[in-house]
């Protein structure tokens, strides 16, 4: 085979490679919470603890082939627990997760272990079977683990202004938008892709791209003095690895002028304070001792009292106030 077929290849095999991962990354952010865990203990508890779980089937083992089983089966439990518990949309520490998994599986193998003892079912508890369940599980929680921090956690996250038309994508960034935000700070959808694709108005929609899949948005409007963010939303399945900042920073980084942008008040509780400590992180400045206050976006729904934060101290909070509700809540 000459070079240039080598070549050829090698980047045939690349191309699938991250076409595949994007996929799993796609059905991974799709899928039920905490489903690929139930669905491997499901499994797990009807060949353990089921009398006859598989039909009788003539097949040479070899020595030690139940071991094996017992490796795979808990160290797909600990790998699909470790999965599961990094995509729920919270704050995650990536190796506490690898240990929690790893201890939650071993201390099933060990359960199951003792059930089928007790149940009668011809099988006694054994030590072997014990360390083989560990030792999957182990083994499972340091390998995903690497693969979160190598994969995942290098991520090529970009910014760019929305283009895209297609059904499919709108359609995921509106389910983003619906789960990111209440009701009362929801413009309406059609109202966004509606301005932010007319050339004249001040609004644009900014697409967060991960490994060159969207994945988030932000919604700006560039006003005389700033640009203010009315929305900015990552895909919950994929929050807490450092997507949100760096699409922030890199969006920020686009415009000369200060960047503002409203949150949520620390009392309303943790999940506000967090969003605020966030924000504080990539520069913003709060205007918390002023009294802002969101004008309602349809006539039913209530205004909502809310904080101004800017990347620029000298931003006053009053000339910001007048015009939001001017231009963006076209407020009187």
């Amino acid at each position: 085979m000459n070079r240039f077929s080598v070549n050829r290849v090698t980047s045939l095999n690349f191309f699938l490679l991250l076409r595949d991962m994007k996929l799993i990354t796609s059905i991974l952010r799709m899928s039920p919470p905490y489903i690929f865990s139930l669905v491997i203990l499901l499994a797990i508890c009807w060949l353990t603890l089921v009398p006859k779980p598989l039909p009788d089937a003539d097949i040479q083992l070899f020595p030690g082939a139940d071991k094996v089983a017992h490796f795979i089966m808990f160290g797909c439990f600990s790998g699909a627990l470790f999965v599961d518990m990094m995509r729920t949309g919270k704050k995650r520490n990536s190796l506490l997760c690898a240990i929690f998994a790893a201890a939650i599986s071993i201390i099933s193998g060990i359960s199951v272990e003792f059930l089928q003892n007790a149940m009668d079912l011809g099988r006694s508890a054994e030590y072997a079977d014990i360390i083989a369940d560990a030792s999957g599980a182990i083994s499972a929680s340091i390998i995903i683990y690497i693969i979160d921090r190598n994969y995942f956690r290098k991520s090529v996250t970009d910014c760019r202004k929305c283009e895209y038309e297609d059904y499919s994508t709108i359609n995921r960034l509106k389910s983003i938008y619906t789960k990111s935000f209440p009701e009362a700070e929801r413009r309406e959808w059609g109202d966004i892709l509606t301005r932010s694709r007319s050339e004249s108005s001040p609004m644009t929609m900014t697409l967060v791209i991960l490994d060159g899949a969207p994945v988030g948005f932000i919604t700006s409007w560039n006003l005389k003095d700033f640009v203010y963010i009315e929305h900015f939303a990552i895909d919950r399945a994929l929050r807490n690895r450092g997507i949100g900042a760096k699409a922030l920073k890199r969006f920020c980084s686009t415009t000369t002028k200060p960047v503002v942008l409203e949150a949520e008040p620390e009392s309303l509780g943790e999940d506000a304070k967090r969003r605020i400590e966030f924000y504080k992180r990539l520069g913003f400045k709060d205007f918390s001792n002023f009294n802002y206050i969101q004008p309602p976006y349809r006539k039913d729904l209530p205004s909502v009292p809310l904080i101004l934060m800017g990347t620029s101290e000298t931003l006053d909070p009053a000339t910001i106030s007048s015009e939001l509700h001017k231009t963006v809540y076209e407020q009187d």
